[in-house]
């Protein structure tokens, strides 16, 4: 999949030291050299419904003259080929990421910065578990626990239900949990279905909205 960048040209980043004028960059820049949201919404669209993010049309003060071409001929140039084209592309580890003044931004991060007004204070969650599936419904703010609440299960346990692992010692089965970031046992059954369930009551009074059942 192609992947398409604010910085985009090699002879204008030749050229040009930025896209906006000196101002206007500066501005958009936060502490930390994070992008703001009135930056983000100047140059990307959002939409909320498909979660897809689109370049915006671009004015000739974001382009400098250079000894070939012009402003005006830069700016006209880039809006032809990226104008309404979908930013960015999907990652080695499989998120939508967006590359703007050769930064990477995770765009679910892009899209909560963008509709909010500010960045996430920890981390955001797919409800779905669908990490490219960046519709405002299917995000929401998580810290690192909650986010990994809401997973599919996780092999090597000997069960095929989350929470169930088998205890060859006992020839039982165990259920577990986390919380406040330790494994706690939850009990020890004779069925993989009875420890997955002793599971299950855990996590829905433990995870609330974050639990999933496999």
């Amino acid at each position: 999949m192609t992947c398409y960048y604010i910085d985009v040209e090699a002879d204008e980043r030749g050229n040009a030291q930025r896209l906006l004028t000196t101002n206007r960059r500066k501005s958009a820049m936060a502490k930390g050299h994070n992008i703001t949201a009135e930056f983000v919404r100047a140059i990307l669209d959002y939409d909320p419904e498909t979660g897809v993010l689109t370049w915006k049309r671009r004015g000739p003060d974001s382009f400098v003259s250079g000894n070939r071409q012009s402003a005006e001929h830069k700016c006209n140039a880039w809006n032809a080929k990226f104008e309404g084209r979908i930013c960015g592309c999907v990652n080695s580890i499989g998120y939508w990421q967006v590359t703007i003044h050769n930064k990477h931004y995770l765009g679910h991060r892009i899209a909560w910065l963008w509709i909010e007004g500010s960045w996430p204070k920890d981390e955001i969650d797919h409800a779905d578990m669908n990490s490219v599936n960046n519709r405002w419904s299917n995000l929401r703010e998580a810290t690192r626990a909650e986010n990994g609440w809401n997973k599919k299960k996780k092999g090597g346990s000997g069960s095929a239900l989350k929470g169930a692992c088998f205890d060859r010692a006992r020839s039982l089965w165990t259920a577990r949990g986390r919380r406040e970031g330790k494994t706690i046992c939850l009990g020890r059954f004779k069925t993989e279905r009875e420890a997955h369930e002793a599971y299950l009551e855990f996590a829905d009074k433990n995870y609330g909205i974050f639990a999933r059942s496999g």
